[in-house]
């Protein structure tokens, strides 16, 4: 897995996995952890980010063509990280997003359109 390259400390990251492949599900979940580890000291946060993330990235993988892509994007925001999975798949049930996602979310939501689906959500940066 390619480690993410940290330019500046507040740029956001972006990783795309191939749709269908549900085998680069592991692998993408802990992408996810490594970003978030390196906007945050909370030792917690990066495996909350990972866990909450699994869910809306396998539904993605699963919706999308693999001949599409899935895109993952961490991005900080001022207290918050944004968590975001983008796919041009069809959209899947807003319920399926969201099941088994821990209290420590600040906020979450999905739209879609003709062109394709983003489901995201926000943890926070402090303790």
């Amino acid at each position: 897995m390619p480690q993410p390259t940290k330019t500046t400390a507040e740029e956001p990251y972006e990783q795309t996995i191939p749709g269908g492949r549900l085998d680069s599900l592991e692998s993408a979940c802990a992408w996810v952890s490594t970003v978030v580890r390196s906007f945050t000291d909370q030792n917690d946060l990066p495996h909350l980010a990972a866990r909450n993330a699994r869910n809306l990235i396998a539904n993605a993988l699963r919706a999308t063509p693999t001949a599409d892509k899935v895109r993952v994007k961490v991005s900080p925001l001022a207290n918050h990280l944004k968590i975001e999975v983008r796919h041009p798949g069809r959209p899947f049930a807003l319920l399926s997003n969201w099941e088994g996602l821990t209290t420590e979310i600040s906020d979450f939501g999905t739209s879609g359109s003709p062109s394709g689906h983003v489901a995201w959500f926000l943890v926070s940066r402090r303790a």
